[in-house]
């Protein structure tokens, strides 16, 4: 006989335990009951009717029965209650496990994205130094040429000058020759 097929369906398997532990007690209480009464009967040893006896023994019996079977389907509760919650145990504990998993090889993704990052800013920044550096010597270079163009100009400005006074210097001369020249010939 399934007692808890026979009971109202409520939500949840603690409502349903209650109703079982409430229904094995109000048994409880009439096995006592039967088991006094049937005592009872026996002192007084003033049994009027076998019949009431025998109804009184298979209540009692069916009594202790129906006890039995709340008590089994009350155990099967509770061991289907730890089986639920052994399941959801194994299943977060799994799931746990994943995340652990998830976590680790993100850490691992994040770490090399890092270093690829970092290797890739170390050449970014190796390859500016580079850069500053060539400009940095083109610009001495530059400044060389420049400097030595300078110096080839001033130098050339410099003979420049000294040949045009020189060519001053020389007209000068044949002014002055000329002068004389033609004094001596109006003399």
């Amino acid at each position: 006989m399934n007692i808890a097929a026979a009971l109202p369906a409520f939500p949840g398997i603690r409502s349903r335990q209650n109703i079982l532990f409430q229904l094995l007690n109000s048994f409880l209480v009439a096995d006592n009951t039967a088991t006094m009464i049937l005592s009872t009967f026996t002192m007084q040893r003033d049994i009027g009717n076998e019949d009431e006896l025998q109804g009184a023994l298979t209540e009692n019996r069916y009594l202790k029965d129906t006890i039995e079977a709340m008590r089994k389907q009350l155990e099967f509760c509770h061991f289907d209650k730890e089986d639920s919650i052994r399941r959801a145990a194994v299943a977060a504990n799994a799931e746990i496990s994943q995340l652990q998993a998830t976590i680790v090889e993100l850490r691992k993704e994040l770490q090399r994205v890092g270093r690829e990052k970092e290797a890739e800013v170390q050449k970014t920044a190796a390859t500016m130094t580079d850069e500053a550096n060539q400009i940095k010597a083109i610009v001495a270079g530059m400044r060389r040429e420049m400097e030595a163009m300078s110096f080839e100009f001033d130098k050339r400005l410099d003979n420049e000058r000294a040949a045009h006074r020189a060519e001053i210097k020389q007209l000068h001369k044949t002014i002055q020759v000329l002068r004389e020249e033609l004094e001596v010939k109006h003399t």
